[in-house]
């Protein structure tokens, strides 16, 4: 809609879709490679405060359409592909192995269920009141404080983790 609003046609939304598809490939290809050097924290972060800054670039005001849409969705591959598989992966990796799929249809269901119907609502409804710029503006300053949150947990539960160790004489962080 967003697109549309600045006055982007049918061709835009349809090189915006291959663009944001497109950037997916890489990301998944190399999603393992970057778990391992980067580990599930610092993948879920980045996703997040560049999830935030591509619905920050949608409330610009942008002369053209092009310059609105293109760039944005170059994003999508690290807010979607990467943030999805390295949950996924870290879902793997800690929960009981004979709950191991379980653990992903839970969080697929959270993240895609829960997490894209209670969003969708809060966006509509932000929508209609104050229009699409004002939304994105709302969402991308929303998931730049999720980050901030997220990594203030992140130092907690590292924290935790130290002290516990310590007291049992191993040293592991998550």
């Amino acid at each position: 809609l967003r697109l549309k609003e600045l006055g982007g046609g049918g061709y835009l939304m349809g090189s915006a879709a291959v663009v944001q598809i497109a950037s997916e490939i890489p990301c998944f290809y190399y999603s393992g490679a970057l778990y391992t050097l980067f580990g599930c924290r610092w993948l879920q972060l980045t996703s997040l405060i560049l999830y935030g800054v591509r619905q920050l670039w949608y409330s610009f005001d942008w002369h053209s359409a092009w310059w609105c849409g293109l760039p944005a969705e170059l994003l999508h591959g690290v807010t979607y592909s990467i943030f999805n598989s390295a949950t996924t992966t870290f879902m793997q990796e800690t929960a009981p192995p004979d709950l191991a799929v379980t653990a992903q249809a839970v969080l697929s269901s959270a993240q895609s269920g829960v997490g894209s119907g209670l969003a969708s609502v809060v966006a509509g409804e932000l929508y209609q009141r104050f229009g699409s710029r004002a939304m994105y503006r709302y969402c991308g300053v929303s998931m730049l404080g999720a980050a901030i949150v997220f990594s203030l947990c992140g130092a907690f539960v590292d924290g935790y983790a130290v002290r516990r160790s310590k007291q049992k004489g191993t040293i592991r962080t998550v």
